[in-house]
């Protein structure tokens, strides 16, 4: 009878531990709306992330989250470290047994960068997806504070958006009175620039400028010839492996203003293409571009123009 009695007791106590257990994990549950209105459910903080983001990885390092990442893509290069990670193929084509095998809780994908067809791949492994579509500097804040919430490194998420609010708070304050006319250049041979929708055409209108090229398509290819008859008073150039110099290009033009004003400056290109903390740098970049500030060095100052 005494032994049926503990017995009893010792049943009632481990139904009592299994239902507190429960209750904790579900104090968490939540079902999360990602940026194209999927339901994303959740029912303990993800602690295997495959990002499938350069950016979104680089915010998974700025507000502590990286130890719950476990796999990037072949463009997640910062910060340095993101490349110590499992490597899982392109963010457009990973791998799927390489993605399947880190066993992740959580995917995170950009609804640009990937397709319906890979998001169904992935729903069919069953393991959560969560879509973010960050397309200008305010969506970008709104990302990270998703991002925050998602992985439960909301506190870290706030305060860096309310640090990166101060800065562009900042930059808005420092605005020339005389909006300069801008070209932002993403590649140069072939001469492919930023217009409208762009991160960059954001960031340039943030920063007091227009965008010469807000009229035409995201990224359009232009002639010289086009380029001349916008005249920009600022040109932004991007170094690349395989054009280090860009700068040289518009040396051969010394009648556009940028290049005979000596305002043509390098900045960058993660810095205005990529959506995540490093986009503040690149819209203080470009004020200081605009306000002659000694960071913003013409990278044409001291060539000799004809």
């Amino acid at each position: 009878m005494r032994l049926h009695y503990c017995y009893s007791l010792n049943r009632l106590f481990f139904l009592l531990l299994m239902l507190i257990c429960l209750l904790s994990r579900n104090v968490y549950a939540l079902d999360y709306t990602d940026a194209v209105g999927r339901v994303v459910h959740l029912s303990a903080p993800p602690q295997r992330i495959v990002s499938l983001v350069p950016s979104v990885t680089e915010i998974l390092y700025a507000i502590h989250a990286d130890t719950q990442l476990v796999g990037v893509t072949d463009f997640c290069n910062f910060p340095p470290q993101a490349q110590q990670k499992t490597v899982v193929g392109a963010y457009n084509n990973p791998g799927l047994e390489t993605v399947a095998s880190l066993v992740p809780d959580l995917i995170i994908m950009d609804v640009a960068s990937s397709s319906p067809a890979l998001l169904h791949q992935f729903e069919q492994l069953e393991v959560p997806v969560y879509v973010v579509a960050p397309k200008s500097l305010a969506t970008t804040l709104e990302t990270i504070s998703a991002l925050g919430r998602v992985t439960g490194h909301q506190k870290s998420a706030i305060d860096m958006v309310n640090g990166l609010n101060a800065q562009i708070d900042e930059v808005v304050k420092m605005r020339s009175d005389k909006p300069l006319r801008t070209l932002v250049c993403v590649m140069i041979e072939p001469l492919i620039v930023a217009g409208a929708g762009t991160l960059a055409d954001d960031l340039i209108h943030l920063a007091g400028g227009v965008n010469v090229a807000a009229g035409l398509a995201r990224y359009p290819t232009l002639s010289m010839e086009t380029v001349l008859q916008y005249d920009p008073d600022v040109i932004i150039v991007s170094p690349h492996p395989g054009t280090p110099t860009p700068a040289d290009f518009f040396a051969e033009w010394p009648q556009l203003k940028a290049v005979s004003k000596q305002q043509v400056f390098n900045v960058e290109a993660d810095l205005l293409q990529r959506p995540g903390p490093r986009l503040v740098s690149g819209l203080i970049k470009l004020a200081q571009c605009y306000n002659s500030l000694p960071v913003a060095e013409p990278v044409l100052k001291n060539r000799h123009v004809h």
